[in-house]
Order: structure tokens, then C-alpha cells, then sequence
């Protein structure tokens, strides 16, 4: 990438684009893992790695965050689950 718009190769926040964090997808556990959530797909959602970021290891409830309509029914989105599953499958290529 060029110098306007670099990219840490882990994604430090202090030497990373700040747009990376704010529109690259990433995979979240709708019930974090260490709560006891399951790691498994019945239990990721997508969301922007600043979110991710931002929920850490709490839920939902507890940040009082909701999931917006495109999340739960994956109307108003190309993506027809809301973009977890294609968003696996690109990534395990």
C-alpha cells in the first residue's frame, strides 16, 4: 500500500490507515468465548474490526449495543446471512 494509506501487517492501530479498522469485516462471538460463549459458527456475527475491537469481552446487553436489522434478517445486504457465513468462506480460501 502506499504511504497515505499503510498497513501494519497486525494491524496496529498507530500505524495502520484508520479506515481499515472502521470498514474491514471481521468475525465476532455474539456470546464472547470467555463468558462461555461457543467458538463455533452458530456463534459468530460480523462486524468492522473497530467494533470488534470496542465489544471486547462483553455482550451485547451489557453495552447496551444492539444488532441492527441487516444483522438479524440480512435484508437491505448482498450478503444473505448479514455476511458471517460468506465472510468464512472467502476467508478459509
Amino acid at each position: 500500500m502506499p504511504e497515505e494509506f499503510p498497513a501494519h501487517p497486525n494491524w496496529a492501530v498507530s500505524q495502520s490507515q484508520f479506515a481499515y479498522w472502521e470498514l474491514f469485516p471481521s468475525i465476532d462471538h455474539l456470546v464472547p468465548v470467555a463468558g462461555g460463549g461457543a467458538d463455533d459458527e452458530s456463534n459468530w456475527m460480523s462486524t468492522s474490526m473497530l467494533r470488534n475491537s470496542a465489544k471486547a469481552h462483553w455482550t451485547l446487553d451489557e453495552l447496551g449495543w444492539t444488532l441492527s436489522r441487516q444483522a438479524i434478517t440480512g435484508r437491505g445486504t448482498d450478503w444473505p446471512d448479514g455476511s458471517s457465513n460468506t465472510y468464512t468462506r472467502i476467508r478459509n480460501w
